[in-house]
């Protein structure tokens, strides 16, 4: 039997074969996504270690920092589209 811990819920997962669980090393697809989407918006990344002589001064700073993704923001209704909202939960009554 095979023991391992998931890495992003942390709970103890027991198989008999690796094949057992196609979403090693987590422990279901759920934490799989979790995961991914951790990675898609930021939270991870992967650095290099800066060599002892760096000084900023040497790069521009926007090679070392990806632009911040503009907050989602839903789109913004038109009055027209409020009031037809309005008029057709009206005749629901």
């Amino acid at each position: 039997m095979l023991q391992f811990t998931c890495p992003q819920c942390a709970r103890v997962v027991t198989v008999a074969r690796r094949e057992d669980l196609p979403s090693r090393p987590f422990c279901s697809g759920r934490c799989q996504r979790v995961d991914l989407g951790k990675w898609f918006n930021g939270e991870y990344v992967i650095s290099d270690p800066l060599p002892p002589d760096f000084t900023p001064q040497d790069f521009p700073p926007e090679e070392f920092h990806l632009p911040n993704p503009a907050p989602r923001q839903r789109p913004s209704r038109s009055e027209d589209d409020l009031d037809s909202a309005d008029d057709a939960s009206a005749g629901e009554d």
